[in-house]
């Protein structure tokens, strides 16, 4: 799946993982209750080792944004949490998936144009010859 071009940082990782996490998110829209569980999972997995790569690559390149943006995964696993709870207690309807997948689209969005986007900076900055 490609994404938006307003999600594109350039940073072929992060983008290539925005990528696999919006396909799975399309994916919940049109699957059946009983493969949302693994859907879910998928996404929490697939967040965990993005966040815990990109949280790496900022420490180990001295990023100073890196509180800031760690913190906003931490907002994010909090909110994910409470989404996944719901849709566990009252199950899989369209409108427990929908405000889940809606949910995590917007926070990726929002996120990518914050953070993201600040970080893949620096990284072609550092990278780059002075």
């Amino acid at each position: 799946m490609r994404i938006p071009p307003e999600l594109v940082t350039e940073y072929q990782e992060v983008d290539f993982a925005h990528a696999n996490l919006l396909a799975e998110l399309k994916r919940m829209r049109s699957i059946g209750p009983e493969e949302i569980r693994s859907s879910i999972d998928f996404l929490r997995q697939h967040t965990a080792q993005h966040f815990a790569c990109e949280e790496r690559h900022m420490k180990e390149m001295a990023y100073p944004g890196r509180e800031a943006h760690r913190e906003e995964h931490l907002v994010f696993f909090d909110q994910f949490v409470l989404l996944k709870a719901r849709i566990e207690q009252d199950g899989a309807t369209p409108e427990n998936v929908g405000a889940l997948v809606s949910a995590v689209e917007r926070w990726v969005a929002g996120h990518v144009l914050r953070q993201d986007r600040r970080f893949a900076q620096f990284v072609r900055a550092t990278r780059s010859p002075r």
